[in-house]
């Protein structure tokens, strides 16, 4: 606000005439994206929230703290795959798509696409194997019994089997930013909250605490699905486009 006076009052010195409208075809565009990836934003977020809400309640005391460290030590890989290997590529295709290249997005997203699943699908697999292990050496020689060890390794364990898959999902949502489709992913993150409750609604009997780390994983894979049937349909569609341009030129 501040900034917005300091500005409005340098514009009134100068003797700019300035004119107030709230309609502006380029501030719905903006509003709009905003408002569907704010709102995938929330969907995210929330689940979490719920995780955490519904343990507390169902669930014996010991197993909010459970999930809390199966999350954060897989907070390792997620950000180190985030940061430092997807955003590189996501700033490429953010200003290839502003130049209107989209050949080289298209292209480049088929290569990091082929390489991230042979890179993910083996290292999450390794860290599914690996997961007892894992949570052994990072919690089993503290304040933690046996019976929290087993808890958070179960669900660190069916988060890192779903971590390939949830790689795999960014790679395909930041795509679709740089293409400006952010209602394919607004149904994304619709599709993976209502399958992850879904999931938590038949499993929390059963499965305890491993309920939640099934869900995320679970809700990854049919998001993940739901982008690349939308991926190969865009694609289908966009050769078709191309061919019936191709033949009017005839």
């Amino acid at each position: 606000m501040l900034q917005v006076c300091v500005i409005y009052w340098i514009c009134k010195k100068k003797g700019f005439q300035l004119k107030w409208t709230f309609s502006s075809s380029y501030f719905d565009k903006i509003l709009r994206i905003g408002s569907i990836q704010a709102f995938a934003l929330f969907l995210s977020a929330a689940i979490p929230i719920i995780d955490r809400v519904v343990v507390s309640i169902f669930l014996r005391e010991g197993h909010v703290t459970a999930l809390e460290n199966a999350v954060r030590l897989l907070q390792i890989p997620w950000s180190l795959a985030t940061v430092g290997y997807m955003n590189v590529f996501f700033s490429w295709w953010s200003s290839k798509s502003a130049e209107s290249d989209w050949g080289y997005v298209n292209a480049s997203f088929k290569k990091l696409f082929i390489l991230s699943s042979i890179f993910f699908i083996p290292l999450s697999l390794l860290l599914y194997w690996e997961a007892l292990p894992i949570i052994t050496i990072v919690f089993g020689y503290g304040k933690y019994s046996d019976t929290a060890v087993m808890a958070t390794s179960e669900v660190f364990g069916y988060y890192c089997l779903g971590y390939w898959a949830f790689m795999l999902r960014s790679i395909l949502i930041r795509f679709y930013s740089s293409q400006q489709d952010i209602h394919s992913i607004g149904r994304a993150a619709m599709i993976d909250f209502l399958v992850h409750l879904l999931i938590i609604f038949l499993l929390i009997d059963k499965a305890g605490i491993a309920t939640f780390g099934i869900a995320t994983t679970i809700g990854y894979f049919v998001s993940l699905g739901y982008l690349l049937f939308y991926y190969l349909k865009f694609k289908k569609n966009d050769s078709q486009t191309f061919s019936k341009t191709k033949d009017n030129g005839k």
